[in-house]
């Protein structure tokens, strides 16, 4: 595995092929009836596309899809529904860069602290890292190979929320 500098993702391409698929499914759905009226569907949706990336908060970001991921498309679920969708999507992530799911460490760690937990690991430059999905907002939370939460990020691994105690893993 080739890792970037103070990356916990190896394959960020990956990451960023199922987010963007993610907001195309998400145009689809929400912009169905604009769509379907076009003459050309592939060229409205591209419309679409530029005029929501268009926005100050996106343009021109390395990260916008994700931005646009966990700002729009994420929130755009219920609650049961953004639980099953983060499973999916984090999942997909997790396996895309080679990350393994720890069936084990995530039912203790749900006994322990009542509530959901999907937990992924990986061994990085000797140290296991590990990887726990949000289930509340649909990101990761990063924990080091004690188990020490590193921070809430956003899928493609960028930054959003600084180390909590409260988050730390129980059970390792």
């Amino acid at each position: 595995i080739q890792w970037q500098s103070n990356s916990h993702l190896s394959n960020i391409e990956a990451v960023y092929d199922i987010l963007e698929e993610e907001v195309l499914i998400y145009i689809k759905g929400k912009y169905k009836e604009r769509i379907n009226k076009a003459n050309d569907t592939e060229q409205e949706i591209k419309k679409i596309w530029n005029e929501l990336f268009a926005d100050k908060k996106y343009h021109k970001k390395q990260n916008s899809i994700a931005l646009f991921f966990h700002q729009v498309v994420m929130p755009s679920k219920g609650r049961n529904e953004m639980t099953a969708y983060c499973k999916e999507i984090g999942g997909r992530i997790c396996q895309a860069n080679y990350y393994h799911y720890e069936a084990n460490l995530s039912s203790k760690e749900q006994k322990n602290c009542k509530s959901l937990r999907d937990i992924y690991s990986i061994v990085k430059n000797g140290e296991k890292q590990y990887i726990s999905l949000d289930f509340h907002k649909g990101m990761f939370e990063f924990h080091d190979e004690k188990g020490i939460h590193l921070g809430e990020y956003l899928f493609d691994g960028t930054f959003n929320k600084k180390v909590e105690k409260s988050h730390n893993l129980r059970t390792l």
